[in-house]
């Protein structure tokens, strides 16, 4: 899997955008908590690569959680707000990139490479918890450049980070994966080897997403 994502080739840029945008999205609680890996060091080590750190909204509109991510709602993830203010206010978040999207939006004057990330609590229905839902830590990475694919960018990344929660490189694998909210055949999922649990996901980001969001 990693030798064909190596060499895959980069999207046309934009006039006003990047030439790739790259995702990351680990499943953050199940490995750390056990690995007892604290969250200031990850901010750090993130920080230190050169990413800076975002601090989003818990809360977004139904479109941007699931529409302009092309995903589909089947009334089994979101915790929908009741009589919300604001339409930009309507879900709680299943998923840090919406927030990292629309924070690159707001900053698109900046040169490139954009580089962003946050380590926070995503919500999601839970039938098995006391009041219905859970929060579910999460790590997101955001690269941008504008050109070139970056793949291998953050794929070093993805190794970093396994290495910081205290995982050795023979211990989890990189496989292809299938996400609506990135290209088909330019996504991967991390895997554990011991057992088969999929702790992230990085790829390229869709056009129709970058569209959605303006990027």
């Amino acid at each position: 899997a990693t030798a064909d994502h190596a060499s895959l080739p980069h999207l046309v840029r934009r006039a006003d955008g990047p030439g790739s945008l790259f995702a990351l999205c680990v499943l953050y609680r199940g490995v750390a908590r056990r690995m007892g890996v604290h969250l200031d060091l990850m901010r750090l080590e993130l920080a230190e690569a050169g990413y800076t750190e975002a601090l989003t909204f818990a809360l977004c509109s139904h479109d941007e959680a699931f529409g302009h991510m092309r995903r589909v709602d089947e009334g089994k993830t979101a915790v929908v707000i009741a009589n919300p203010k604001t339409a930009e206010f309507q879900v709680c978040r299943t998923s840090l990139l919406p927030g990292l999207f629309k924070t690159m939006k707001e900053n698109k004057q900046n040169p490139f490479p954009w580089k962003l990330f946050e380590v926070s609590d995503t919500i999601a229905l839970d039938p098995t918890a006391d009041v219905g839902a859970s929060n579910r830590r999460r790590l997101a990475v955001v690269y941008a450049a504008a050109q070139g694919s970056g793949f291998e960018v953050v794929h070093g990344l993805v190794e970093r980070i396994m290495l910081m929660l205290g995982k050795k490189p023979s211990e989890y694998g990189v496989r292809p994966a299938s996400d609506a909210t990135f290209f088909d055949g330019r996504c991967a999922e991390v895997f554990i080897k011991a057992d088969g649990a999929v702790v992230g996901t990085f790829g390229t980001v869709h056009p129709e997403v970058l569209g959605n969001f303006d990027l």
